[in-house]
């Protein structure tokens, strides 16, 4: 019995994903300009925290949840509230990102440069 039990919490720990590290993206901006920049996450003592990152700067991402390979966050950008929620899909992210009504497909790659 003791046997089973081990080898069913080895087998729950090897299937909890890891989604933290670094996350590159692209997205198209209204102004017909492509942006770049990165998603990190880590983990500090069993909660997760993160920030995003451009040329501009980096911002801290609020609010973030990650329950299994779901992903939500919230920033402020500029004055605006951008809500992020998607999915992570092995090496890949895809979001949407809510703003003031509108939805915007988001997309990023697991960094495996690291």
């Amino acid at each position: 019995m003791k046997s089973l039990i081990f080898l069913l919490s080895s087998f729950l720990l090897i299937s909890i994903s890891d989604h933290t590290g670094k996350w590159n993206y692209k997205i198209a901006g209204p102004d017909g300009n492509t942006y770049t920049g990165a998603i990190v996450i880590e983990l500090d003592g069993g909660d997760y925290k993160g920030k995003i990152q451009s040329d501009l700067g980096a911002t801290k991402l609020q609010d973030l949840e990650i329950d299994g390979d779901d992903i939500s966050f919230n920033i402020d950008f500029s004055g605006y509230a951008l809500e992020y929620v998607g999915t992570f899909e092995g090496d890949e992210l895809n979001a949407t990102i809510s703003i003031e009504g509108m939805e915007i497909p988001f997309k990023a790659t697991r960094d495996t440069d690291e």
